[in-house]
């Protein structure tokens, strides 16, 4: 049986969004291989673990309790720091990290080079890859350098002046934060006069914030999954899911994370020509970046047909509503084969750089 540690929460403003994918990868995993202890990082970076483990489906009972204690501010659950839960990561023998960790923190490179050190293997990409892929302006510069196209956009600082930016740039716009997710921050500009108060509102959660020229066209978002056949890891892209806000200008917080907020059709009703398109392009997205295990790139196809790459995310949601598992659910892949893959994957990895390296 190998000891699986599901990491979620962290010091992020996706706190919530960590903890509901978390509690699903607890509820949905296989026991008959893992035993599975789950882990909340607290917004202050403490890390509270459950006093008992998941070695059978009963055991999920106690579930709801532990993360709506875990992620109460008023509780009195003091948990472990950084130093304490790495001792006891390396004293229990952890198989494997399983990262559903979002935004700061998960996504930008921190924990899984906090892994690295201890030799844990975890899901998901890299120290780099995840760093460059959280950093907007630094993957679109990448995706332009593959030969992918991005929308017209600018770097912003709190000292930009509005007119520097409509001279470069046409409305309507968006407004978001360089390093973020979720479109926590993020804001439709539709109006000159209600341009600075969404910088104001991206540069709340980051020194920087991205201004992008809206591209119009069919949204849509675009799975990869490393799988590992005879030994070998091979990127393999899934159907993509064509993406209807029902209710907002674009795919915000609301629509993403509420049910009945947005239509999602996996896979997408587009053309085979298209869909192979947008496939080719989340590839070669994933392989720019140096991405691992998973990612899932979000684009705009525009009337010509031509997709074009907004950001690829490296741990995309895990919860009731999210697209990557509903993309594995779309060639036959059920939540929780989808899980054994990234395991798998985690594993093999580890396996693959310890031959190279020599080690252990």
């Amino acid at each position: 049986m190998k000891n699986i540690w599901v990491l979620c929460g962290g010091p992020s403003t996706e706190f919530e969004v960590s903890l509901s994918s978390g509690r699903v990868v607890c509820e949905r995993i296989r026991l008959d291989e893992y035993v599975v202890r789950p882990v909340v990082i607290t917004r202050s970076r403490r890390w509270i673990l459950a006093e008992r483990v998941l070695e059978k489906d009963s055991d999920r009972a106690w579930l709801a309790t532990f993360f709506k204690m875990a992620a109460d501010p008023s509780s009195t659950k003091v948990g472990l720091d950084v130093a304490e839960a790495a001792a006891r990561m390396i004293g229990e023998g952890v198989h494997c990290a399983f990262l559903a960790l979002h935004g700061q923190f998960g996504e930008d490179g921190a924990v899984q080079g906090f892994l690295e050190t201890l030799g844990i293997p975890y899901t998901g990409s890299g120290v780099l890859a995840s760093a460059i892929a959280f950093h907007k302006i630094l993957s679109l510069d990448i995706f332009r350098g593959a030969g992918l196209t991005t929308p017209r956009g600018m770097r912003v600082h709190r000292e930009t002046a509005i007119s520097e930016i409509l001279e470069q740039l046409q409305l309507p716009v968006f407004v978001k934060p360089v390093r973020g997710g979720s479109s926590v921050g993020m804001s439709y500009v539709e109006k000159e006069e209600d341009l600075a108060p969404a910088i104001a509102l991206a540069l709340a959660t980051d020194t920087e914030a991205l201004v992008e020229e809206k591209v119009d066209g069919v949204e849509v978002s675009c799975g990869v999954l490393d799988l590992v056949r005879d030994g070998n890891i091979v990127s393999t892209p899934l159907p993509p899911t064509e993406i209807r806000p029902l209710e907002s200008a674009y795919f915000d917080y609301e629509a993403k994370y509420r049910p009945g907020k947005s239509k999602e059709i996996t896979p997408a009703n587009l053309q085979p020509t298209i869909i192979r398109k947008i496939q080719l392009c989340a590839l070669r997205a994933h392989q720019a970046l140096g991405c691992e295990g998973m990612s899932r790139t979000d684009m705009i196809v525009r009337e010509d047909g031509e997709p074009v790459v907004l950001e690829t995310n490296t741990i995309p949601g895990m919860t009731p509503t999210s697209l990557l598992p509903q993309q594995a659910e779309a060639i036959g892949m059920s939540f929780a084969d989808f899980l054994d893959t990234l395991i798998t994957h985690a594993s093999q990895r580890e396996q693959l750089r310890c031959k190279q390296t020599g080690g252990h």
